[in-house]
This record gives structure tokens, C-alpha cells and sequence, in this order.
């Protein structure tokens, strides 16, 4: 089990499967269940989480019952205010979303090409009624509009996985995702902050968010 999962996860499910289930309330014994209950500053969410199994950050979840890096969203809420208007790019699951939507009460688009993870987060969204504050845009971001692929499948960090672009003249299959830059999206209000993590694409990001950030 250690070899498979590394020692921080591994901790964290054994207390979460023989300590009592103390720090996992959401994780039912049978171990099929994959919604999973999530506590953060007095609110309480269901998030979907298929791969908690094998998914570093989706086991944390599953393990703790609480957000991912929750001191970090605790500072961002710090700065923020109910009906806000977040751009969440590279959602991942979405720990960052579901976390600002429910307990800061902000609007949050969230951008997440990957289908393993939008399609849980999708379902998260109709699960706890947010279809109103959050939208969620299933297309990766960078400096142009184009076409992008993941060179590699990580099953152990889904959302460690960098898309690529790839070429005019590339074959294009079901595994081609939509690139937008962030510059072509209207949005129904100002922006008032914008999360990004997309592994290495950062800068791309920016630079197709000009018009927007400036």
C-alpha cells in the first residue's frame, strides 16, 4: 500500500479507515461511495470524487474531509466578498471552486479540460445547488486560441498533467481539448481575482488575459 500511494496518503487513510473514521466522516465502509462530505469554516459540501483511490489530491479530500491547502483558500477569502466574480483556471476537481462558491459565496468560473475531472466537478456543482453561482467552461486556457492534448496520463495527480499545444496540421482526435485565451470570454461582471495552476502554462495564460488584467 505504501509503495502505491506514498507515505503522506497512506497516513492519512489509515486513520481515515481504522482510527475510527474520525477525520473522514464522508467515507463510507463499504469504500464504494464516492461522494464524500467536505467541512470548511462552518459550511458543509458534497464533492465527487471518483479517483480517491489513486488520485493524490481526490484521497487528501476523501481522507481529511476538509479542502485541499485550506489555510491558503482561507487567506484568499480574506480578500474577497460575497458575489465576486473568481476565474478558477485549472480547477482540477474543484477544491478552489467549491470552497469559494459555498463558503465565500462568490460567482466562479471555472476552466478544467481534463474530462476525468471536469465531469466529477460538474456533478459536485448540481450536487450542493450551485448551478447559478458557478459555471464551469470545459476548455483548457493559454495565450491563443488552439488545440492542446496531454502528452501523459499521471492516474496519480490528475491535474499534474501539461497540455501541450499542438499544431494546425496535427491529427485531431477525442483527445483534443479546446485552448481559449481568457481575452476572448465575456464575462457578466468584473473579475475580481483569478487562480491559475495549469502546470508550466502560466505565462501563456497571462499574456491571453492582457485586455483582462490590465
Amino acid at each position: 500500500f505504501l509503495a502505491r500511494y506514498g507515505l503522506a496518503r497512506t497516513i492519512d487513510l489509515y486513520f481515515a479507515l481504522f482510527a475510527g473514521w474520525v477525520l473522514a466522516p464522508g467515507l463510507e465502509k463499504s469504500l464504494k461511495n464516492l461522494y464524500f462530505s467536505i467541512e470548511a469554516d462552518g459550511h458543509h459540501y458534497t464533492m465527487s470524487l471518483p479517483a480517491w483511490e489513486t488520485d493524490y489530491i481526490q484521497g487528501r479530500l476523501a481522507a481529511q474531509a476538509k479542502p485541499y491547502e485550506l489555510s491558503m483558500l482561507q487567506a484568499m477569502a480574506s480578500m474577497l466578498n460575497e458575489k465576486d466574480l473568481i476565474l478558477d483556471v485549472g480547477a482540477n476537481i474543484g477544491n478552489h471552486t467549491l470552497y469559494l462558491a459555498v463558503v465565500v459565496g462568490c460567482q466562479v468560473v471555472a476552466f478544467e479540460p481534463n474530462p476525468e475531472l471536469y465531469v466529477p466537478l460538474r456533478e459536485s456543482i448540481a450536487l450542493n445547488g450551485l448551478d447559478e453561482r458557478v459555471t464551469l467552461v470545459p476548455k483548457g486556457v493559454g495565450e491563443k486560441t488552439a488545440k492542446g492534448v496531454f502528452s501523459e496520463r499521471t492516474p496519480s495527480n490528475l491535474g499534474a498533467q501539461s497540455l501541450s499545444i499542438v499544431g494546425e496540421s496535427d491529427a485531431v482526435d477525442a483527445n483534443t481539448m479546446e485552448v481559449v485565451p481568457l481575452d476572448t470570454m465575456t464575462f457578466d461582471q468584473p473579475v475580481k481575482a483569478i487562480k491559475i495552476d495549469v502546470e508550466g502554462m502560466e505565462l501563456e495564460v497571462l499574456r491571453g488575459a492582457h485586455e483582462l488584467v490590465r
